[in-house]
């Protein structure tokens, strides 16, 4: 018997039989609706995860059309009962730069979103998901650690970063970090003076080395950051509106209860998470 956990986070690539094989359960973490024209296809490729995968996690499902009334598993675990032709499974390796769609609204418990002022509306035109970070040094002159993928044309001497989410404009940026907008354009000069050229789901500068940068614990930590989040952290996590501590923690592999104590000010209920900040999902082994 053989037990399938499927992650939105970074699922690697799988080569099956031609013989299906039979499911004999589900543990289903997340399901979401789908809408008029959708198929199989597009929803396993919206949520990365093979058609194989959406199969296995829906018994029953009539592929390639979805019926709008329904609410189809895209998150989960199912066991396998393998059929008595052979088959031969090959999985990649997975890596901890994938990403992971939004959770349907099945989470539990709210989100407080984190403070903006700005009131103007542009918007960017992708996806943000919930991003693990991979930290690849610059040039070894400016001393700083930038996240990957940043916006393009990006200056070389940032030292603070800022993961662009969908509907997030220059101006909310800029406010955020008590910078002008023409200072954010300046920096991201991709974005365009009227912000028609940000992109989501990528990393603009939001700040420049203004002298010699500090070493501290060697981990560049993007901001803005969970109030009270530990010190020696070196993986961090974009908490999205409608994400609960649970899920977050269960996409990361973060032990249950472990989260409280990363980020310090944080209510055991995490009712008080911040949306639109980073939050600690590692430490640096000491």
């Amino acid at each position: 018997m053989q037990l399938r956990i499927l992650f939105t986070i970074g699922l690697a690539p799988v080569m099956v039989s031609a013989r299906a094989l039979a499911h004999r359960s589900v543990n289903c973490i997340f399901s979401t609706p789908v809408s008029s024209g959708e198929t199989c296809q597009s929803l396993a490729d919206g949520w990365n995860i093979t058609l194989e995968q959406l199969i296995g996690l829906n018994p029953g499902i009539a592929c390639p059309d979805l019926d709008t009334s329904k609410e189809y598993c895209v998150m989960g675990a199912f066991t396998d009962d393998p059929t008595t032709t052979a088959s031969t499974t090959t999985k990649s390796p997975i890596t901890s730069s994938t990403t992971t769609p939004k959770p349907s609204s099945t989470t539990k418990s709210p989100t407080t979103k984190a403070p903006t002022t700005s009131t103007h509306h542009s918007t960017t035109t992708s996806r943000a998901p919930i991003t693990t970070t991979s930290h690849t040094p610059t040039t070894p002159t400016n001393g700083v650690t930038t996240p990957l993928p940043t916006q393009t044309g990006m200056v070389g001497n940032c030292k603070k970063f800022h993961f662009v989410q969908k509907d997030e404009t220059c101006d909310t940026i800029a406010a955020l970090y008590s910078i002008t907008t023409a200072q954010f354009i300046k920096w991201n000069p991709a974005a365009k003076s009227g912000c028609t050229g940000l992109w989501a789901s990528t990393y603009a500068c939001v700040g420049l080395i203004g002298g010699t940068p500090t070493t501290g614990n060697g981990i560049a930590t993007p901001t803005p950051t969970q109030p009270g989040m530990v010190k020696n952290c070196n993986k961090f996590v974009m908490v999205k509106p409608g994400d609960t501590c649970d899920a977050i923690a269960f996409w990361n592999g973060v032990a249950g209860g472990q989260y409280v104590k990363l980020w310090n000010g944080l209510s055991e209920d995490c009712r008080d998470i911040w949306a639109n900040a980073y939050a600690c999902i590692g430490i640096i082994k000491g």
